[in-house]
């Protein structure tokens, strides 16, 4: 971003409705507060309830400096309900989550954000004032997600889909046609099998987050299940590193363990 602004790497400005939006270097202007917001949530959970006031007032101001440069109003208003659910529940000690009302709902809440996008995007119709104002509200998502699903069938292994969206850095002004749900594209794209792989993990993640009463873990993977009905980060790793968590939480007992340990000692541990 810093060798955007002194020529080293090129800029690209993108025109949004009224507003312009900066690159900082990568080849699209989500690129990067995508990875500041995934890194914010990493470094929330490193430091779990140690937080303090000035660290939160520095995320907000980045997180304002972000949208200044992006437009990108997904990040912005995500940022502040994590950092909203962060004082709401990780900070107080009365709330916990270990109940069996939390088991439960850690089972429910991927498939039902599942099922919830990709009926919305059967039911959606241009006709419909109600559909046609949720789209809007989606940047037109909804009527990309309904064609996608007159393009292409389910399948069980997946299957490859051809996206137009942007050529040589430039969006397409015709016949646009890209996936931006998460979920969506998974049950085409990535097929049925592999899809409810990807449920089982994270149900799975929240699931002993809730019974180790790991609040920052939870609001990482709620957080996420909400990101994944308008955008796709959940198998990719370079934006969201939460699958990584999935190998040592499973196959060592599900153990209140941390990735970063750093033990009375004051030796790291990884």
């Amino acid at each position: 971003m810093i060798a955007s602004q002194i020529g080293i790497v090129q800029d690209y400005v993108f025109e949004r409705e009224t507003e312009i939006a900066h690159s900082m270097g990568f080849s699209y202007y989500s690129a990067y507060p995508y990875i500041l917001m995934f890194n914010m949530l990493s470094y929330m959970y490193i430091r779990k309830k140690s937080i303090t006031w000035i660290e939160i007032a520095v995320l907000l101001i980045i997180n304002q400096g972000v949208y200044h440069l992006s437009t990108l109003r997904l990040t912005y208003y995500l940022t502040f309900l994590i950092i909203i659910l962060y004082l709401l529940v990780a900070k107080m000690k009365r709330i916990r989550l270990n109940h069996k009302a939390f088991y439960v709902g850690s089972f429910l809440l991927y498939p039902l954000m599942l099922f919830i996008t990709v009926w919305s995007s059967f039911q959606y119709t241009h006709y419909n004032l109600f559909w046609r104002k949720l789209d809007d509200i989606l940047s037109g998502r909804l009527r990309l997600q309904h064609k996608a699903f007159d393009l292409y069938s389910v399948k069980l292994f997946g299957q490859y889909i051809e996206t137009n969206n942007m050529t040589n850095g430039v969006v397409a002004q015709h016949n646009y046609f890209y996936i931006d749900s998460g979920f969506i594209y998974s049950i085409l794209g990535y097929g049925i099998l592999l899809t409810f792989i990807l449920l089982f993990m994270y149900s799975f993640l929240l699931f002993k987050a809730c019974q180790h009463n790991d609040k920052v873990l939870a609001i990482w993977i709620v957080s996420l299940a909400i990101f994944t009905v308008v955008n796709n980060t959940w198998l990719n790793i370079h934006y969201n590193c939460l699958l990584l968590l999935f190998p040592q939480i499973y196959f060592k007992g599900g153990r209140n363990r941390r990735i970063f340990q750093i033990p009375k000692n004051g030796r790291k541990n990884i």
